[in-house]
């Protein structure tokens, strides 16, 4: 099956959160018509999207997480030369600290 454009993953934590996307992806196996790459913040992903809501959504995602210190260099390149990307996803996590009491 050929690949129908690539969708980046962007994740918070470097193993947990890339592994588990990553687990996903391998499951579902032949049925993704979609090659994906995951990239970790190392940081809390809710802090990203305030940023994007910042810019009124109006923003180069990729831009921005490129100048995020957070961001591996490996996971720079990998922005910096495998895109474009059709689909872009934040994953997130409901973290104890921001659940609503």
């Amino acid at each position: 099956m050929s690949k129908k454009g690539k969708a980046l993953f962007i994740v918070e934590g470097e193993y947990t959160e890339r592994n588990l996307v990553r687990t996903l992806m391998n499951r579902m196996g032949e049925l993704s018509s979609i090659d994906i790459r995951v990239v970790a913040v190392s940081a809390n992903i809710h802090m990203l999207f305030r940023k994007i809501k910042e810019y009124g959504f109006y923003v180069d995602i990729i831009k921005l997480l490129l100048e995020l210190d957070g961001v591996s260099e490996e996971d720079k390149t990998v922005l910096q030369t495998e895109g474009p990307y059709a689909y872009k996803y934040l994953v997130f996590d409901m973290d104890r600290n921001l659940r609503p009491r």
